[in-house]
This record gives C-alpha cells, structure tokens and sequence, in this order.
C-alpha cells in the first residue's frame, strides 16, 4: 500500500501531533502500508517526513521517497531513502506542486 501526505505548508508544530500523526501511520503498516510519498516542502512535510524516519527504525521495510517538484530547491536527502522527479519540467513554476501532486 502505498500513502501520500498532504499539509499545509504552515502549521504549529506540537509533540501531540507529532504522535498522533506517528499512531495513525503505524496502523498503516500494520494494515500493509510500505511506501510513502513526501513532499519535502512546508511544516507538515517535514513533519511527515520526520515521522516516517523515525518509523523505518522499527518497520526498515518501509520506504520513503521525495517527490521533487522543483529541481532548484535543496532538501534534506537524508530523510528519504530517493528522490523522484517526476515529468513536470515544462509546467509553469506555480503549478508545479500541483501537477507533482497529481
């Protein structure tokens, strides 16, 4: 099963979302989920991406990839275990998380 994020790019961080957010993805991979698609961008994807990390010590079969959805922007390679990019080079700048969603 694969699980993708979606978050805002501002949010409050707080110990308690952090574990619920960590509670709900663990039932995921109790219920078969072994791939997940970040988007390495704002608050929430961080949030996400940290979680997942930390998750893979307990669940190493899970994986964890960036979905880039620009090629000039530094992210934290160490946090996924790939990056992909995927074939949205010729939209628009302001659209490119969009298509990258879809």
């Amino acid at each position: 099963m694969v699980v993708t994020f979606c978050g805002h790019g501002e949010m409050t961080y707080s110990e308690e979302t952090q574990r619920i957010l960590y509670n709900i993805l663990e039932e995921l991979i109790d219920r078969g989920a072994n791939k997940f698609l970040l988007g390495g961008y704002g608050r929430f994807d961080m949030l996400a991406a940290r979680t997942v990390k930390t998750l893979k010590e307990k669940y190493p079969q899970t994986v964890s990839a960036l979905i880039i959805p620009y090629m000039n922007h530094d992210f934290d390679a160490g946090l996924y275990d790939y990056s992909e990019y995927p074939p949205i080079e010729n939209t628009p700048a302001r659209f490119a998380i969009l298509k990258r969603n879809e």
